[in-house]
């Protein structure tokens, strides 16, 4: 009889594959143990690091790279803060200053540490940041990678789609400057995005000698010289305006028109549907869709928000009609007499809180031709937070009707229900 023999191959191929997992078993044990171990020596490093980065002196060391060590150090806090969630008091025993901090759903916490660079610049600030994302976990990120910066305040910008902060600062610019900063950051669940474009084509806007002020209900950035050397005064005070996707300059004379007044009278479907069929105006409008001979015509620019702006022809100058919404200008409108100019704005959603101040809102323009953009000047504005506009009309120059949502939008178009009213023109 014979004893049946496993082919030679087929055993050493079994072989082979046992020492291959057994090789990748022990690869996989030695990485998580040294992943333990760096993770338990990371708090150490950090603590030694900051302490030598706040005793440092430059002219005692000027060859030593201090800015290297702050870079590495960042970056070791940064691992250690990520999918940990030890308090604020452990972090400051690592010598790491919380210089700021919201909270709400992204619990955005801002630490820093730094050196004295012995020049005039003083302190270099390095600043790192932490937050959670919908389930709760925590991430971090290096901010010092992008800016130096002692942030002290952190404000949520109302924006309808994303979840968006602006953080304000300072830090030492050189001896005779110390900048203002503010700077827009995003949070994106797991991610943080730090180039948006907010101020023009920047992320950030920091600016020699400035003091920023945000108000959170109107979203406006106001920008103040504080250098004492300068004469104070309206000229040294800007303001910016969040629009719900950037900063943008805001106009003063948009704060200096009159609160307009309205009394209503409610009115049939078919009274306003005649006053809507006798509108009418004495000037003609051109293909710039404005008054003919005014020189102004209407751009529109809808790329990311609905912008509505009138411009000169000759001079390319524009001025941005007002609206709070992101959907734009709901209407346009000019007077029978073409002397005013009515833009109206409105959002009908029942979230309108979460995104704007008010439901509606009105502006009244004066329009005088032949003098370009100069012609039109601010006359009344109206805000409500109690109903939505859906359509309006001029009943004669000093009167209007409009088409209200009779509740809170919420079905279709051919299901909505609506109420009307017309209402003098009064300032208050």
């Amino acid at each position: 009889m014979f004893k049946s023999v496993k082919p030679i191959g087929k055993i050493k191929t079994i072989m082979k594959a046992f020492f291959l997992c057994t090789l990748l078993l022990s690869l996989s044990i030695m990485s998580l143990g040294q992943k333990n171990t760096y993770q338990k020596k990371l708090p150490e490093q950090i603590k030694k690091n900051i302490r030598f980065a706040g005793r440092f002196v430059y002219a005692e060391n000027p060859d030593y790279n201090i800015d290297s060590l702050c870079k590495v150090t960042a970056n070791k806090v940064v691992s250690l803060m990520a999918g940990n969630n030890y308090s604020s008091v452990y972090y400051q025993s690592l010598g790491l200053k919380l210089s700021a901090e919201r909270k709400d759903k992204s619990d955005i916490k801002i630490y820093n540490f730094g050196y004295d660079c012995g020049g005039t610049r003083r302190i270099i600030t390095h600043p790192i940041i932490q937050w959670k994302n919908g389930s709760g976990k925590t991430f971090a990120y290096n901010l010092s990678s992008k800016i130096n910066c002692n942030f002290f305040e952190i404000h949520q910008l109302k924006s309808p789609s994303r979840n968006l902060y602006l953080l304000i600062g300072q830090e030492a610019g050189d001896g005779n400057c110390y900048q203002g900063i503010a700077y827009v950051i995003e949070i994106k669940g797991n991610y943080l995005i730090v180039n948006n474009p907010m101020f023009d084509n920047r992320p950030y806007l920091n600016l020699c000698n400035r003091e920023f002020e945000f108000d959170t209900k109107t979203q406006i950035l106001t920008g103040l010289l504080t250098n004492p050397s300068f004469p104070s005064g309206e000229q040294n005070i800007f303001h910016l305006k969040f629009n719900g996707h950037q900063f943008v300059k805001y106009d003063k004379t948009e704060r200096q028109t009159v609160n307009l007044e309205l009394n209503f009278t409610e009115i049939s479907k078919n009274d306003f549907q005649s006053y809507q069929a006798k509108y009418k105006i004495s000037c003609i409008l051109d293909s710039g869709q404005f008054i003919s001979g005014s020189n102004l015509y209407v751009v529109q620019d809808g790329e990311e928000i609905c912008e509505t702006y009138l411009a000169e022809r000759n001079t390319n100058k524009k001025m941005l009609m007002p609206s709070s919404y992101d959907a734009g200008i709901l209407k346009m409108l000019l007077s029978p007499s073409c002397h005013q100019l009515l833009v109206c704005s409105s959002y009908d959603g029942p979230d309108y809180g979460n995104y704007y101040d008010y439901r509606a809102e009105i502006f009244l323009f004066n329009v005088s031709t032949g003098i370009g953009l100069k012609g039109i000047t601010p006359g009344f504005n109206y805000h409500t937070k109690d109903w939505s506009i859906h359509n309006l009309t001029w009943v004669d120059e000093h009167t209007i009707t409009l088409e209200l949502y009779n509740e809170t939008r919420r079905d279709k178009e051919e299901n909505l229900k609506f109420r009307y009213f017309k209402s003098k023109l009064n300032a208050e």
